[in-house]
């Protein structure tokens, strides 16, 4: 922060009281060092310290630090392939296509795997709607299979068990439960998976008290209300943002969070391209706080969402 006098001269202060002028701040200032601070002080009764003997600790207590602090592995020894699998080369990474679950875009990606570990992710250019674009979300997921915190057994009542343990007391669970006809609930996200929803419904068909319900942390669930009760369908339409010359934002965040912000980004940044033509989209943003579609924008007023009626 800074403030200027009437000589325009910039002054800048670290905090509210040196900004008031307090006077142990000020005084603070003119001196380096504290009363008392050097009195009574000789180098010359300071105990000597040779430069090799001052290397030797400085390496030392380095190394100590660098021990303490690492948190090291062993993840065992590399060993070649004694019947290599079919189409696994060492050193050549293999593709796959496949879609991301990071949010309820679904992206299009390719999973790039080396001897059979996933390494890296990015988009499938041949996806009609992300076009071989992939967000930072995209991007970071794969870490969630190298999580050093991942929970590697079940826990029960606060300590781990083994695997046979916990699926013979939820077996047992659930056949109980199935016995007295009481409702088995299944709490789940949304789920666009074909082969999620074939093990769902093969699970209801041996327990038919099961019901499951759908639950998103974080969802357009108010906004698909809100489209349903005005048209009459709860679809959100696709905006051709490439093609209009003309876009207005209320509070709306199409490039970073409403919506498919990649194709959204893809298409807006299409209609900016000046080696398709001169005549370039406008964008006016009206929001009350700051967003990535405002800071795109070429006219953005700040407006409270209460006032924008």
């Amino acid at each position: 922060m800074n403030k200027s006098d009437k000589t325009n001269s910039a002054e800048f202060w670290k905090s509210l009281k040196e900004y008031y002028g307090d006077p142990k701040i000020l005084k603070s200032k003119t001196s380096e060092f504290m009363d008392g601070v050097t009195d009574d002080f000789n180098p010359d009764e300071m105990s000597g310290l040779s430069r090799r003997k001052f290397l030797a600790l400085l390496t030392a207590s380095a190394a100590f630090s660098v021990t303490a602090c690492s948190d090291y592995r062993d993840k065992g020894e590399i060993v070649p392939y004694n019947n290599r699998p079919e189409g696994v080369l060492p050193g050549k990474p293999n593709f796959y296509a496949s879609t991301c679950d990071g949010c309820s875009q679904k992206c299009g990606i390719l999973v790039k795997t080396r001897e059979g570990r996933p390494i890296k992710l990015e988009g499938n250019p041949d996806n009609p709607i992300n076009k071989g674009k992939l967000c930072n979300k995209g991007h970071a997921s794969i870490l969630n299979l190298y999580d050093p915190e991942r929970l590697t057994s079940p826990i029960r009542d606060r300590r781990k068990i083994g695997w046979n343990e916990i699926d013979r007391v939820i077996i047992d669970s659930l056949n109980a439960a199935n016995e007295n006809n009481k409702e088995i609930a299944i709490v789940t996200h949304s789920i666009d998976s074909s082969t999620t929803k074939k093990v769902l419904n093969e699970f209801r068909e041996k327990f038919p008290a099961a019901k499951f319900y759908n639950y998103e942390l974080h969802s357009d669930e108010v906004k698909r209300n809100a489209w349903e009760k005005t048209y009459g369908t709860r679809i959100l339409p696709s905006i051709k943002l490439d093609e209009a010359k003309v876009i207005l934002s209320l509070d709306s965040d199409f490039l970073a969070r409403e919506g498919n912000t990649l194709e959204n980004a893809r298409m807006f940044a299409s209609g900016r391209d000046i080696m398709k033509s001169d005549k370039f989209n406008r964008l006016y943003t009206v929001e009350g706080g700051m967003s990535l579609t405002g800071m795109n924008a070429d006219y953005r007023f700040r407006l409270r969402p209460d006032a924008q009626a």
